[in-house]
């Protein structure tokens, strides 16, 4: 490397005249060793030294994009200038990589330390949620009691123990996280998809809902079970209690029968009968009990049913044995076995009894009573289980369906048992007496043919409800499936926090895919749905109930995919334009840093570099006009910049803000469609708020419905900053710019000044006389090109332009001298020319002049086009000040210019014109003509700002005195109920419309007001052609006022009409309706008088049917005038609507973006009208009451 360096300078060593000068080269040695293959060290021995310059220098601008700021001319010197070198240097130092050190290697390990520690944590906790999120949404709950307390008991040791630990887990992810956030944010860290913390969160609060919803089903099906374990230790009690009832009964009922066989009366009737109707009344509540355990499923139900069923065969026995012996005396020889339990009939008589069976019951008839009874029983036991099965449920979701389901196989099993007790009772037909069989044998049939009806009914009804299930359950698991994809997608996050958009268009294309897939699925149980309708399924509700959620739940999810598709659209949009306004920044940031890096220079610069640093310029011209091309397409795109922020709950919105539906949404509280115009009240839920539509209507919708509309103040204000940046880039170009021509002129003119001032009398009679007189008009040229570029250079000051004007003048009077000298020695000059400096000194004063003009000028302009300040009255107070000063200054520079002017005319009236008297001329004649311009512009502005002052002063009175008068319509909370509200709000109308013509005078002043300034405005305008937007502001406000003005009077007038009319209609509805209330009183009255006469034989009855006739007659008469006060009713309500319109339509008017909930309710006097209009109804009572008084009277005679 050594070698290169000396090999890049002259006689192969570089001399550096400072240490600081070699350290920077040899850190450029150092850079330039990272990267070898820049350079070739075997061609840089073989070339000279000008052309390895030349390719050093090539190279570094070529593959380094460092700007070429030397010449190997300049350099191959014996002393290069030293600070062209170091700038140069530092250019290299600034564009090579860097080395990185062990600090940043520390810092680089720790990074992938913490990043993988946070991702084994998170990745742990995400599985462990997902986990428990997936268990949790089991819907299935064992049937058992313990079952379920064990599970009650693990989910409180869940909560207790294991998820406060793994939210510690989340809080310390945060934490690290937190610890290189800022490294993530500057791309040194890319997190995967899912990992963000906010993700994290996200899957959090789903484990959250999930827990919830886990903790209300396993407590509802916890106390489900306890509540059917109480049922079932309830029954186990009670039927051991009726079975030691049935056992004393047993007990009793024998002792009596052996005291019947003796010969003895029986003593225990009375307490057999009454411990059977309490043993009865046990069986029928623990039946009851029974079915409730049926019906929710328990375990134990089946065993309960058998045993309570046991107890009533048993009670069923006991009262036909008592019936038998006690109640028709017959003893136990005398019964026949077919009716006498088996558990009662000893071994030893079971033949006696068969071979006495025909003969006693001929010689008996009470057993014929006892067997009907039994048959009778066994039909009402069909007649109640067929109305059970008529009048059966189905169920409207999945559990209620499976319930019915399983209770009714239980009946169905019953029914089907219950044809042992049917072949039982046809056994015992021929037990019957010849009298009595007859009717038992209809009662058989009938039975039989009940029975057949109901098994068809309970055979059915289970086909139905295996059908039902099997619908109800397919549609259920699609309607979870549609809800879950709902929820994933409303709660998805469309915010600026989630930037991923590749994320996004895959989730996008997956739900898609998914769709197509399931939508083969839900149209299969969609056509289910519609063959069991077809079919006549009785559960018609039910099934058209799934069916429609289906439909609508298919059709929300294809709403929310049209929703999808405008966010992605959206945030494309969004991420671009942002990313687009930072590579513009960039972009700015990198031509900033190059301008002043390569246009930077001082008086020690070439001409020649000067003018290719001038040519590039140009080129920098153009490209910032192709930028400022590609910024008006950036400010039109963020004026459809939607707004991400408001999606973010942590960017709370103040007030309302207006978003438009994407789609269309409809609930009980509020409906909104497509392209509506809403507003945005709470974001506080980040997938939920609270929105206000355009009728007024308020409530939580889903925020994918809604796109917060533009204008986005970020993407505003970014191209804004774009704009003042590109415009500060501008200026900054035009002060290089500015600089670089007034050093190359500069540059000229020292070199003609130097070429003059070098030449003596010999070299001069040299010349030929068109070289030295084209030396002259060259210095002449550039002394004028310098005096123009230099004006607002910063790079001269007043100062270095005196001494380059003495400069000048020297070599001026130098070169006079030798034209002089090579003349003649010394001459007079020649006629008709004058003192040089003369000029020039009234020359540099008149520019002095004009540019402190042109500073007023500018000041004045800047103030023209400020915009309207939130405090106009003040600003117009500043600014008037500040005129004032403006217009002081300019006063003195008047009187300096009048003067000066006076002092030029007499130079210039002088008969011996110098060469600068055209240029004084023209210098003067300019700046005359810029005061006369700048000083009228400033007495036009100074009478604009007083004009303006009183219009301000004149629209706060008139906005003030407008906005009582409409606070006091606007108040208006009551549509007059009688003639004296109505008169009363007459007089206040009338009131408020006569001061309101008396403040007409404000608006008459402002009208005036704005006409005079408008006139001002104009003449500006002529003055200096910019329009004037505050004038224009002004003109507007004013108009507004002036509209909003007329309207009030409009508003009074309307209201005074419909006030008027509704006095009218009140008094013609008042005046019927009271007439009528008086004649149905009275009706009333006559009715409940002819109604409380007792009938006690044909000629009183004929007179109440007298009376009631005449008062029908009387109704027929009415009916006219009841029709008529309706009409004048309904006309009535019909002006109170109209009424209310008014007013709330001009409440609306007035604050079109107020919440309904927050304006004052108008006091609803059509309600009340319409609860008094009950003439009809009462008159139609009356006239049913005569009709079924005629009814009954015809029915009577008759019998």
């Amino acid at each position: 490397m050594l070698r290169l360096r000396r090999r890049f300078h002259p006689k192969r060593r570089l001399h550096a005249s400072s240490s600081s000068t070699a350290g920077s080269i040899s850190d450029l040695e150092d850079r330039v060793i990272m990267t070898p293959s820049l350079i070739d060290l075997n061609q840089v021995y073989r070339q000279t030294n000008q052309e390895n310059l030349e390719q050093a220098f090539n190279v570094a601008e070529r593959e380094l994009g460092v700007t070429r700021l030397l010449d190997p001319e300049d350099v191959d010197v014996p002393h290069p200038d030293e600070k062209s070198i170091i700038t140069y240097v530092s250019s290299l130092y600034d564009a090579m990589p860097r080395v990185p050190n062990v600090q940043d290697g520390i810092k680089a390990n720790e990074l992938e330390l913490r990043w993988q520690e946070y991702y084994e944590v998170v990745t742990m906790l995400l599985q462990w949620i997902r986990h428990h999120i997936l268990v949790f949404e089991e819907r299935k709950f064992p049937n058992s009691y313990e079952e379920v307390e064990v599970l009650w008991r693990q989910f409180l040791k869940f909560k207790e123990t294991e998820l406060p630990a793994k939210e510690a887990d989340k809080n310390r992810s945060k934490h690290i996280f937190k610890s290189f956030e800022g490294a993530v944010q500057a791309g040194q860290v890319k997190v995967p998809p899912g990992y963000h913390p906010f993700d994290v969160e996200k899957e959090w609060g789903r484990l959250h809902v999930a827990i919830l919803e886990r903790e209300r089903l396993l407590r509802m099906e916890f106390e489900r079970l306890e509540r059917l374990q109480r049922i079932v230790s309830k029954v186990q009690m009670e039927s051991g209690v009726c079975e030691e009832q049935l056992n004393q009964v047993e007990t009793l009922l024998q002792m009596d029968v052996r005291m019947m066989n003796s010969g003895k009366p029986a003593q225990h009737i009375a307490e057999v009968e009454a411990d059977l109707e309490k043993a009865e009344g046990m069986i029928r509540f623990l039946f009851n009990d029974v079915q409730l355990l049926k019906d929710g499923r328990h375990l134990q139900a089946e065993q309960m049913y058998r045993r309570v069923y046991r107890l009533h065969e048993r009670l069923v026995n006991i009262r036909s044995e008592y019936n038998l012996r006690l109640k028709s005396g017959v003893t136990t020889a005398q019964i026949p076995a077919t009716q006498m339990p088996m558990t009662q009939i000893p071994m030893t008589q079971v033949h006696t009894a068969q071979v006495l069976q025909q003969s006693s019951s001929r010689v008996h008839p009470e057993l014929d009573e006892v067997t009907l009874r039994y048959v009778h029983d066994l039909l009402g036991w069909v007649e109640e289980n067929q109305r059970r099965v008529d009048e059966g449920e189905w169920g409207s979701d999945l559990p209620n369906v499976e319930t019915q389901l399983g209770s009714h196989r239980g009946l169905h099993q019953s029914v089907e048992e219950f044809r042992s007790k049917i072949e039982r009772a046809k056994a015992d037909e021929s037990q019957i007496s010849p009298a009595s069989k007859a009717a038992y044998c209809e009662y058989v049939g009938k039975l039989e043919l009940q029975y057949g009806k109901l098994l068809k009914a309970s055979k059915a009804r289970l086909r139905y409800l295996v059908e039902l299930h099997a619908f109800v359950s397919a549609a259920t698991k699609e309607l979870m499936w549609l809800n879950e994809k709902e929820e994933e997608e409303v709660n998805y996050d469309w915010s600026e926090r989630n930037s991923n958009m590749a994320s996004k268009k895959e989730c996008y294309s997956g739900l898609m895919r998914e769709l197509e897939l399931r939508e083969k699925k839900v149209n299969g149980v969609q056509a289910t749905g519609d063959k069991l309708l077809r079919d006549g399924h009785p559960a018609r509700q039910t099934i058209e109930a799934f069916t429609a959620a289906l439909q609508t739940q298919w059709s929300w999810l294809l709403q929310l995919c049209c929703c999808i598709e405008t966010h992605l659209k959206e945030n494309t949009a969004y991420f671009q334009f942002f990313t687009d306004v930072k590579e513009a920044e960039e972009k700015m940031k990198k031509m900033q840093e190059v301008m002043k890096r390569k246009y930077t220079c001082d008086r020690s610069i070439t001409v020649t570099r000067l003018e290719d640093l001038l040519q590039d310029a140009a080129d920098e011209k153009e490209q910032l006009a192709e930028f400022k091309t590609h910024l008006e397409g950036l400010k039109r795109r963020a004026k459809m910049v939607v707004q991400l922020k408001p999606r973010n709950p942590a960017s709370a919105i103040k007030g309302k803000l207006p978003i438009q539906a994407v789609c269309d949404f409809k609930q009980m509280e509020i409906t909104v469609h497509r392209g509506d115009e809403c507003a945005l009240l709470d974001n506080s839920q980040p997938f939920k708020w609270r929105v206000l539509n355009d009728q007024g209507s308020e409530s939580s919708v889903p925020s994918i419905c809604f796109l917060v509309s533009p204008t986005n103040k970020d993407a505003v204000n970014s191209v804004a900053g774009l704009d003042g940046n590109l415009q500060r880039l501008q200026t900054m170009w035009q002060m290089m710019f500015v600089d670089l021509k007034s050093m190359l002129s500069w540059q000229y003119l020292m070199r003609d000044i130097h070429i003059i001032n070098s030449w003596n009398i010999t070299m001069f009679k040299t010349l030929r006389v068109e070289e030295y007189r084209l030396a002259l008009r060259n210095l002449e040229q550039h002394y004028q090109d310098f005096l123009r570029d230099s004006q607002d250079s910063q790079m001269f000051g007043a100062e270095d332009r005196m001494q380059v004007e003495s400069n000048y003048n020297r070599a001026n009077h130098h070169y006079q001298t030798m034209v002089s000298s090579a003349e003649q020695g010394f001459v007079l000059p020649r006629a008709g020319e004058q003192d040089e400096s003369v000029c020039k000194t009234y020359l540099t004063k008149i520019k002095d002049l004009r540019l402190r003009l042109e500073g007023c000028e500018n000041r004045t302009v800047t103030r023209l086009r400020q915009p309207v300040d939130k405090e106009p009255l003040k600003a117009c107070a500043m600014k008037t000040a500040e005129q004032m000063k403006v217009q002081s200054e300019l006063e003195g520079l008047k009187k300096d210019l009048s003067s000066i002017a006076e002092k030029t005319e007499e130079v210039l009236a002088s008969p011996q014109q110098s060469s600068s008297a055209p240029m004084l001329r023209s210098e003067l004649d300019i700046t005359l003509k810029k005061m006369e311009h700048v000083y009228g512009l400033s007495i036009v502005y100074l009478d604009k700002l007083k004009t303006i002052d009183v219009m301000i002063r004149n629209t706060e009175e008139a906005e003030d005195s407008l906005k009582n008068y409409e606070t006091r319509l606007q108040d208006v909370s009551k549509v007059p109920a009688d003639e004296k509200e109505v008169e009363d709000q007459r007089s206040q109308l009338k009131t408020t419309r006569g001061e309101a013509e008396a403040d007409q005078a404000v608006f008459d002043r402002l009208q005036d007001e704005l006409r005079r300034a408008t006139a001002i405005s104009d003449k500006m305008t002529r003055i200096h052609s910019e329009r004037d937007t505050e004038v224009d502001h002004y003109r507007q406000l004013v108009s507004g006022l002036l509209e909003r003005w007329q309207a009030l009077f409009t508003q009074m007038d309307l209201r005074l009409r419909e006030l008027d009319l509704l006095g009218r209609r009140m008094r013609s509805y008042r005046e019927s309706y009271e007439s009528l209330i008086r004649w149905l009183g009275e009706a009333r009255q006559r009715q409940e008088k002819i109604q409380s006469v007792p009938i006690g034989d044909g000629k009183a009855l004929g007179d109440q049917l007298a009376e009631e006739k005449k008062l029908l007659e009387e109704i027929e008469k009415n009916k006219m005038e009841v029709e008529s006060c309706q009409k004048n009713a309904k006309a009535y309500i019909d002006s109170v609507k109209d009424y209310e319109l008014l007013v709330l339509t001009y409440r609306a008017l007035q604050d079109p973006m107020a919440s309904p909930l927050k304006k004052p309710r108008m006091e609803c006097a059509s309600d009340n009208i319409i609860q008094e209009v009950c003439i009809h109804s009462s008159s139609s009572t009356i006239h049913t009451s005569d009709g079924w008084m005629d009814g009954w009277m015809d029915g009577w005679m008759d019998e």
